[in-house]
């Protein structure tokens, strides 16, 4: 099924968080929606979906451990961090399980365009490398929140539950 309109009705989301609540504030944050061409176009490629979100998992969890090693004079950058690898690598293991649920193989993909862009924003050589790849992370979070809200709507029950209970975290 494809999407007919440029947002998608409010799935159920974990209890404790109302989904127009954080909707709101993904909004906000956001300089923009993504297009509806972007949602149909995963729409009809859901296994290249799974792959990617596997890797951006992985991607995650790697750029938490990076600022680990990186900044080990905060203390709570550290805890957060640490709290943060653990979380996507877990995200990560259950895309894969899904993935092999549907026989989807998982193979490596090339860093997508949008995250790319936003690691060229980086200025290595002002200082705040560190603020800089936080935000980076937050609008990359923001996206993914997001878009697992548009295409929660639109796919089959068990991702759209995996997509759900990505919600709270990715908000």
């Amino acid at each position: 099924p494809k999407l007919k309109t440029t947002t998608a009705s409010s799935p159920t989301i974990p209890p404790g968080i109302e989904f127009k609540t954080v909707m709101q504030s993904i909004y906000e944050f956001l300089p923009c929606e993504t297009p509806t061409s972007w949602v149909n176009a995963a729409l009809e490629n859901q296994d290249v979906l799974l792959v990617d979100h596997a890797n951006c998992e992985k991607k995650a969890a790697s750029t938490a451990m990076n600022l680990m090693y990186r900044y080990t004079h905060h203390a709570d950058l550290l805890s957060k961090m640490s709290q943060l690898a653990r979380e996507e690598l877990l995200h990560f293991q259950q895309v894969v399980e899904i993935m092999d649920g549907r026989d989807v193989r998982y193979v490596q993909l090339s860093p997508s365009r949008y995250a790319a862009g936003l690691r060229e924003l980086i200025d290595h050589h002002n200082g705040d490398t560190l603020a800089d790849t936080l935000i980076m992370g937050a609008f990359i979070e923001a996206r993914s929140c997001e878009r697992f809200a548009a295409l929660s709507a639109y796919v089959d029950d068990e991702l759209a539950k995996f997509f759900r209970s990505l919600l709270r975290s990715e908000g």
